[in-house]
């Protein structure tokens, strides 16, 4: 399968990352990956006392959202159009950002 991912995106309001990424499988089959980080998770994650910086999230996504979604994703996930990956911390932060990706961002 090959993974294809697009530029971080940070959306100011919601202190968030995110990047769209698609999947294609040799036989033809394609998904999209909506993948979002919450800043503060970010900052957590590389215990930075001040918020995350686009370096920050760019170094996160190349070490653990994309080799996470490539060992993650299997030929059988193709079946379904769009999938959403949230990193945060808390069960609220799941839900926003669930929210944001399925309501602000264009699979």
């Amino acid at each position: 399968m090959n993974f294809i991912s697009e530029t971080i995106h940070f959306e100011f309001n919601r202190r968030t990352y995110w990047t769209r990424i698609t999947v294609k499988s040799d036989s033809g089959k394609q998904s999209t990956i909506l993948v979002c980080a919450l800043q503060n998770f970010i900052s957590d994650h590389y215990r930075i006392s001040a918020a995350a910086a686009q370096n920050d999230a760019e170094k996160f996504f190349r070490e653990i959202v994309f080799p996470d979604t490539e060992r993650e994703f299997g030929e059988s996930d193709l079946n379904q159009k769009v999938y959403y990956k949230i990193y945060a911390a808390t069960p609220e932060g799941q839900k926003n950002g669930l929210e944001f990706l399925q309501q602000e961002v264009t699979p």
